[in-house]
């Protein structure tokens, strides 16, 4: 029998960036990793994740600048969203950075 996922918000960020509780940006996949996890729900569930997934720092800068940005993009994921876990912010800002690139 299959192991019951939980259904908060960190767990669903991590499921759906990377497949799991790392920090890590896994490319592609990402409404199967939610439907392998959570069945038929993985629709709704995604509901709850867009608005984290929508949020994207304004990009005002070159690529020169990028080390500096990254971290701002962190700070701002942080105080946008203190609910989430170190590890869903973190992923969150991997999956950022990935797009900025």
């Amino acid at each position: 029998m299959k192991k019951k996922q939980s259904t908060d918000v960190n767990t669903l960020l991590l499921i759906y960036i990377n497949g799991g509780d790392s920090v890590g940006y896994a490319v592609g996949g990402e409404d199967e990793r939610l439907a392998q996890a959570y069945g038929e729900k993985w629709r709704r569930l995604k509901g709850r994740i867009k608005r984290y997934l929508n949020f994207y720092p304004k990009k005002d800068h070159d690529i020169s600048e990028f080390i500096e940005v990254d971290e701002k993009f962190y700070h701002q994921i942080r105080e946008r969203f203190p609910e989430l876990s170190e590890t869903a912010a973190r992923a969150l800002w991997n999956r950022m950075a990935f797009f900025f690139r």
